[in-house]
């Protein structure tokens, strides 16, 4: 087979053959393939058929599959080893597949940095694909790369103190009591390495001008260091709006919308052909790019909904040119999807509603367990269908077991959740899959998934139990028993565990959480070097102790004051 025959061979495969291929030719069984993408053995048996059929590796017996894996396994060596080693990348995603059509916009980055851009901002609308790039290209040139995630909504946006403090640790340094002393540490690490920087989903944390809220005024003192010349780093920033503060000296990019050629291309692997023979299609097409102004999520979408409901290009644009939107944004693609759902399959359209209420942001993605978890009223074997309809339609993304929301479909699922008699029951839900999927916390990640659940009851103004998520005891590698707030201040998450504290100290109603909050408050304001209000909150602890007779805590407080 000559590589031009095994490229073809391999575009025919569909993402679900693709994802039974890689684990086919590591030499995992029927069974266990059948677990982990949960579908059936025949299933299995019948992909592994046609995949052999496709690279024309076909058998005097028909059900004699496994016999061709040294075939398959020699195809790939050949042409695609990366497939079969131990690093692999899944490419049974939506967005990898869509990372299309974006040599010039590799050039054009490399360019802002020939002429010394050490921060170039990526803007765009939703679902053009500007963090899918960002990402590729930091992955591709640097060894290192961390994120900066700043927040889905404005409310939520993360203080870039407790940020700077998190990717200090990430990288193995020791986060300054002062944020001028983290800002200097964090400065240095960047002179004698090189690391790539991704500050992703800037524009919650601008106003209306495109400069930073008030309470985020810091994050231009970050910018400023990451301008600096001196550094061997690369900071990529997307964001729908344009940054405008005029001290920092900014690269920026305008990433437009994919052009006609990837589309056909993608469309071709999503409907599994070999090219959209019909002129009628290829016409269909050029509208639909067009009028989307060529962008890569309603790619996707757009790719995802002919595959499930019509049989081509053609006939969708023959059903639904006279009702889309005439702005044609993919807000309104959006829309117009979840009202679809809506009527096709209420489960599945109440789920993508339900996963509105994750964050994917200091977690960002979420384990299968924790989808299901929001399926309490559909039966347990019925699960994985309702999750795979979302999937099929590219409203969930997913990667190696893991699942996300993009950010125009989360913006529309929240929405529609608020609205709903679901919102406090999925926050709940949400906080108490977090809260039981962390036995012990042996790291920063351990007790960042565990404290979730913290934000889940805050979103539904449940203070008491946000407040119990921060008391809450666990094993960890300095005490038998602590509770998670003691370990995010071992763990040098010192920002973020004042910030969560002070946001509930007065809102707690139950005396024995308040006294637990309070003392561990006063314990981190003693770290660092606040003398004065860690007084102030191990009196209360004290004060709350005494009023609901806890000794011990009456003492203790006693003994901190001193």
């Amino acid at each position: 087979m000559t590589k031009g025959q095994f490229e073809q061979a391999f575009k025919k495969l569909t993402p679900r053959r693709r994802e039974v291929l890689e684990k086919f030719l590591l030499g995992e069984s029927d069974t266990k393939i059948a677990q982990t993408l949960h579908i059936t053995e025949a299933t299995v048996r019948q992909n592994i058929s046609k995949i052999c059929k496709e690279f024309n590796l076909v058998n005097d017996f028909p059900d004699d599959r496994r016999s061709q894996r040294p075939n398959l396994l020699a195809l790939f060596a050949e042409y695609k080893p990366e497939l079969l080693g131990p690093e692999k990348e899944t490419v049974n995603t939506g967005s990898d597949m869509s990372f299309v059509g974006r040599e010039s916009a590799i050039a054009d980055l490399d360019g802002l940095i020939y002429q010394g851009a050490k921060v170039i901002l990526i803007y765009a609308g939703g679902g053009v694909g500007k963090t899918t790039l960002a990402r590729r290209y930091l992955s591709q040139r640097f060894s290192t790369f961390i994120e900066f995630p700043i927040a889905k909504e404005t409310q939520n946006v993360t203080s870039v103190e407790s940020l700077l403090e998190e990717k200090l640790k990430q990288l193995g340094e020791e986060p300054g009591r002062e944020f001028g002393v983290s800002l200097e540490r964090f400065k240095q690490k960047l002179k004698r390495e090189k690391i790539g920087l991704l500050i992703d989903n800037l524009e919650p944390a601008l106003d209306e001008k495109g400069k930073f809220v008030n309470g985020h005024r810091r994050y231009v003192e970050l910018l400023r260091i990451l301008t600096s010349p001196q550094l061997q780093s690369l900071t990529l920033i997307t964001s729908r709006d344009r940054l405008r503060e005029s001290a920092l000296n900014l690269g920026f990019y305008h990433l437009p919308g994919l052009d006609i050629k990837p589309w056909q291309e993608f469309f071709n692997r999503r409907l599994d052909s070999s090219s959209v023979v019909k002129e009628a299609d290829l016409t269909a097409l050029i509208s639909l790019h067009k009028y989307y102004g060529g962008n890569a999520k309603a790619m996707e979408i757009l790719s995802s909904a002919i595959k499930e409901d019509y049989e081509n290009v053609a006939a969708y644009w023959q059903a639904n040119q006279k009702y889309l939107p005439s702005e044609g944004e993919l807000e309104d693609l959006v829309n117009c999807q979840f009202q679809r759902l809506e009527k096709q399959n209420l489960a599945a359209y109440n789920l993508l509603c339900r996963l509105g209420c994750y964050r994917y942001q200091d977690v960002a993605t979420v384990p299968l367990e924790g989808i299901f978890s929001l399926l309490w009223d559909v039966a347990e074997k019925e699960q994985m269908k309702v999750v795979n309809i979302l999937r099929d339609r590219s409203l969930v993304e997913f990667c190696k077991g893991e699942y996300w929301l993009h950010p125009a479909i989360r913006a529309e699922a929240v929405s529609r959740l608020k609205n709903s008699d679901d919102w406090e029951k999925a926050n709940c839900q949400a906080a108490q899959f977090w809260t039981e999927s962390v036995e012990t916390v042996k790291d920063e990640q351990d007790a960042l998934q565990a404290f979730e659940a913290y934000h889940h009851y805050s979103e539904v103004n449940d203070f008491n139990s946000a407040g119990a998520v921060i008391t809450k005891n666990r094993e960890n590698p300095w005490d038998e028993y602590e509770p998670l707030g003691c370990s995010f201040y071992r763990l040098g998450l010192l920002q973020k565990t004042i910030l969560a504290i002070n946001a509930l100290v007065t809102k707690i109603s139950c005396q024995d959480t308040l006294m637990r909050i309070t003392n561990i408050l006063g314990d981190i304001y003693w770290l660092i070097g606040d003398l004065k209000k860690s007084i102030k909150y191990h009196k209360l602890s004290g004060e709350v102790a005494h009023k609901i007779f806890n000794e011990s805590f009456e003492i203790a407080a006693i003994y901190n004051i001193g």
